[in-house]
This record gives C-alpha cells, sequence and structure tokens, in this order.
C-alpha cells in the first residue's frame, strides 16, 4: 500500500493578471470588471498567464488596460477553448458521488521609458514598455493617452501610487492594452503572457482601480501544490458534496495533470513542465479594495511517495 508524506518546502528560487481599467476615450465614467479568469503555469524561473477579463462600462467607450509583470513579456493570442477544457478536466476529477454544477501611432521615446514592441493582436492593441524612472513614466503614459485622442482624461492619483510601489518592488514592465467596451458584459479575447519570473506572480493591486466587487478564478499550473497560507487573499476552490438538502464544499479541487492533459489546455504550456504537474482552483470574490497585495508565490507543498 503506499503511503505519502507531506512536507512544507520554501521555494523562493524554485516555484512562479490581472489588469487596471482607465476609459480613454470619455472621461469620469465607471468600468467594472464583474469577472476575471487566468490559467497560470510556472515551472519555477518562467510563466506563462493566459488571462480573460469579463468587463463593461457604463458606456460604448475606448478601454486601456495596464497589466504590470516583473520582466518583459512575449505575449500572443489565447483561447476560451482554455478555460473550456480546464473546466471538462475539474468535472473529470472531481470525487465519486459528488453533485456538481456542472490602435494608433505611439509616442516617440523618452529618456526614463524603454518602448519594447508594439502589435495587435485580433481586438487588442497592445504596446509593452519599460520604466526607467517614475516621473518619466507618468508623462509618458498621460501622452500615450493623449496620441489616442483623448485630451482630457488624467491618470489617477490612486494609479501613481501602485505604480510607484512596483517599480519599488523591480516590477517595471508594463502591457498597455486598448480595447473597445459596452453596457453589456462580455469576456475580452484571451491573451497569452510568457515572461521570466523567480515566483509565481499575478498582478491584484492595480485592480483598485475598477470600482465595486469582483470574481477572479486562477487556475495554477505547477510542481507542487500551493501552501494555502500562502495564497491570500485568494482560498482553494471546493468540490460541492449533497448530503440530502445540505451542501458540503469540504473537498479541494486539486489534481494532477498528465503532459497530455497540460497540452490539450495550451500546447505552449508543455514546455514548462518535464513530468506531470498539479492544477489548482483558486477563487477571490469581493470589493477591490481588499486587493492590496499581489499573488507572488514561492511556498508550495510537496508531495513525497514512498
Amino acid at each position: 500500500m503506499k503511503k505519502y508524506a507531506l512536507f512544507i518546502i520554501f521555494m523562493a528560487s524554485l516555484a512562479s493578471a490581472d489588469k487596471g481599467m482607465i476609459p480613454i476615450s470619455m472621461p469620469n465614467i465607471s468600468i467594472y470588471e464583474p469577472g476575471q479568469k487566468a490559467i497560470i503555469g510556472w515551472n519555477g524561473k518562467k510563466e506563462i498567464m493566459i488571462l480573460s477579463v469579463d468587463a463593461r462600462a457604463d458606456t460604448e467607450c475606448k478601454v486601456l488596460e495596464i497589466l504590470p509583470l516583473p520582466s518583459e513579456p512575449v505575449v500572443d493570442s489565447g483561447s476560451f477553448e482554455s478555460f473550456k477544457e480546464v473546466q471538462k478536466l475539474i468535472r473529470k476529477n472531481a470525487p465519486k458521488m459528488e453533485a456538481l454544477f456542472r490602435g494608433k501611432a505611439l509616442p516617440g521615446a523618452v529618456p526614463g521609458v524603454e518602448l519594447i514592441f508594439h502589435k495587435e493582436i485580433g481586438p487588442h492593441n497592445i504596446t509593452c514598455v519599460k520604466a526607467l524612472k517614475y516621473q518619466e513614466f507618468v508623462d509618458w503614459a498621460l501622452d500615450f493617452i493623449k496620441k489616442q485622442g483623448v485630451d482630457t482624461l488624467s491618470l489617477p492619483k490612486e494609479l501613481q501610487g501602485i505604480i510607484k510601489k512596483y517599480l519599488k518592488s523591480d516590477i517595471p514592465y508594463f502591457v498597455f492594452d486598448i480595447i473597445e467596451l459596452s453596457k453589456d458584459p462580455k469576456s475580452v479575447v484571451p491573451l497569452i503572457y510568457e515572461f521570466e519570473s523567480p515566483y509565481l506572480f499575478f498582478p491584484l493591486q492595480i485592480s483598485r482601480l475598477a470600482r465595486g466587487n469582483t470574481r477572479i478564478q486562477l487556475f495554477l499550473i505547477t510542481q507542487h501544490i500551493p501552501w494555502q497560507a500562502a495564497i491570500q487573499p485568494f482560498r482553494i476552490g471546493k468540490y460541492q458534496r449533497m448530503f440530502g438538502f445540505r451542501r458540503d464544499y469540504s473537498q479541494d479541487i486539486i489534481f494532477k495533470l498528465t503532459k497530455e492533459e497540460i497540452k490539450q489546455i495550451e500546447p505552449s504550456l508543455t514546455k514548462l513542465f518535464r513530468t506531470d504537474a498539479y492544477l489548482t482552483a483558486l477563487e477571490f470574490e469581493g470589493s477591490t479594495n481588499q486587493l492590496t497585495t499581489d499573488l507572488m508565490l514561492k511556498k508550495f507543498c510537496k508531495i513525497i511517495e514512498y
């Protein structure tokens, strides 16, 4: 009979988004992010993040999304099929007897800001920059917005403070993404971000720019399962068990993926892992005001079989 031992290991050098939205075609309107979802693969050195956001505005408008990252990314188009495949695998691995419910021209180069690349992917108009100096970067961002035909918008003071914190934390890369929003909530076509990181990274503080409540679902694919105390403000997703009229949520959504299953989710994820990996579902639901820190996951649990 196989036995298992559970050990906590600290993988600072081993283990590793979310975007803040600013309306840029009309000032002084509210932007909401009722749902965010991401699939994040991390092998201790490199991260691949498939990110999709459900969003709407008070009126039709153009929106600038800002995504901070710890290193220069490669950005490519993703697919909703990745999230559908994750859902299939979650259902497949459910415990037995469970009841489940089922753009425009870029501003010129300026001192303190390095333009990394500009590209269009489907509805996304993407610009990636590296901020070298805080004030020059803020000035560049304002100029960038004006180049989109908006002269009345100023960066929120809160965003300027968040940018300072990111630069102090050695997170200097920012992806600017311009999309169109309407009154009806919709899922923005996913993008795939690939970048180097010494920890599993998902930015949260930038979401404080969006008012109200939000729901964030992350599906982590890692060599070992996350240490639960290190995933705040998230909690591990649960399966639902039915006992008559009572529901029990005691079963964590954590299970092992084969390399073939990882490939089915997104082929590029397979280059992160030589063997099987674990999928862990995380969720957060609440006010964006609670998102005071980013997810920078370094602590994992290793299951040793003997």
